[in-house]
């Protein structure tokens, strides 16, 4: 008695599954890079996940035996979900989240020195020199959520300037998909004086941020980059600059330029690292590579260590003056570190 067994190239009843849920996967991904689908749309999406779970349980049950009855599940569940994201905004499925602005023109006063503190939230955000010497600071924010700006004045005057996502209907989760607007739409610009020394420190949010501290007087730099590329620009200035870097998700590229004497602890976190450095800048690196390799420039001498953990100088490292010197510590995350 023969038997005939299942073609062993049909695909099977799983596969198929998996493949409908990617392609859906890719066709969502798609809509959101094009700009078809928004940050509500995406909100929608993410507010009913619960149905996906609805959709493996029915299949569990009925669909198992049968890859066509599979197919039907999930793809109904799919032109649902699809359809829903379009309509959901419009039909009140998407947290409404107000979009404020607020513009900031804070006097110098009698200050002669300053400690900023910058939360950035979510957004684009640019941080500059001012080029107005009579204001302490100048911003213009498009913001979701709540933003505090205190302002203790004095000598020493000490500034906070932040975005807080407290508010329910804000809503939004650490690599910002549930934000129900897009983070595109939202920008910080901040422009700091450049008349009196400035301590600064900088806690990243969600977003792409440029950091060009160029014609500023500043004596201290603590940046945690949050989540998104992240550029940050060193001044040029006499003595040795203390730099403290904390990496989030994403690349961060640190300019340094001619002339600059700097001392940088650097603790990576997920993604690439540059250093920009001047061909002839006088630089030790010790590094811990973690999970990422390093690479330096060609004619650099090993003084010690292996590939991804070790000491590095260039060749001009031991002639320099030491407030020439870049002396940098890095402890690498997951990416690799670079120095151009």
């Amino acid at each position: 008695m023969s038997q005939t067994l299942p073609s062993s190239t049909a695909p099977r009843s799983g596969a198929v599954v998996w493949a409908l849920i990617l392609i859906a996967a890719g066709v969502i991904w798609l809509l959101r890079e094009a700009n078809i689908f928004t940050a509500q749309n995406m909100a929608v999406l993410l507010r009913l996940w619960p149905v996906i779970l609805i959709a493996i349980g029915v299949e569990l049950l009925i669909g198992r035996g049968s890859r066509s009855m599979s197919m039907l599940i999930v793809g109904a569940t799919i032109v649902v979900l699809l359809a829903l994201m379009f309509v959901g905004p419009a039909i009140g499925l998407a947290p409404n989240v107000e979009v404020k602005t607020m513009s900031i023109d804070e006097p110098l006063g009698d200050a002669t020195s300053a400690r900023m503190n910058l939360g950035i939230g979510v957004g684009t955000t640019t941080v500059s020199a001012l080029q107005d010497s009579g204001s302490l600071i100048q911003a213009d924010l498009r913001y979701a959520g709540d933003v505090q700006f205190n302002v203790e004045p004095g000598a020493q005057a000490d500034i906070t300037l932040s975005n807080s996502s407290s508010d329910a209907n804000f809503g939004f989760d650490f690599f910002g998909w549930t934000l129900a607007v897009d983070e595109r739409d939202l920008r910080w610009d901040v422009r700091l004086t450049p008349s009196i020394p400035l301590d600064l420190r900088v806690s990243g949010g969600v977003g792409s941020a440029t950091v060009d501290l160029t014609g500023l007087q500043v004596t201290n730099v603590v940046i945690n980059t949050g989540v998104g590329e992240q550029r940050i620009t060193l001044p040029s200035g006499e003595g040795v600059l203390p730099v403290e870097i904390s990496g989030g998700v994403g690349k961060t590229v640190l300019t340094i330029p001619a002339g600059a004497g700097v001392t940088a602890d650097i603790n990576a976190g997920v993604g690439e690292t540059v250093i920009d450095v001047a061909g002839d800048a006088a630089v030790r690196l010790r590094a811990d590579g973690g999970l990422g390799g390093v690479n330096v420039p060609a004619g650099w001498e090993r003084i010690s260590g292996e590939d991804r953990n070790g000491v590095w100088e260039s060749p001009t490292f031991s002639d320099a003056a030491t407030e020439d010197r870049i002396d940098i510590d890095y402890n690498g995350g997951v990416g690799s570190l670079r120095i151009d």
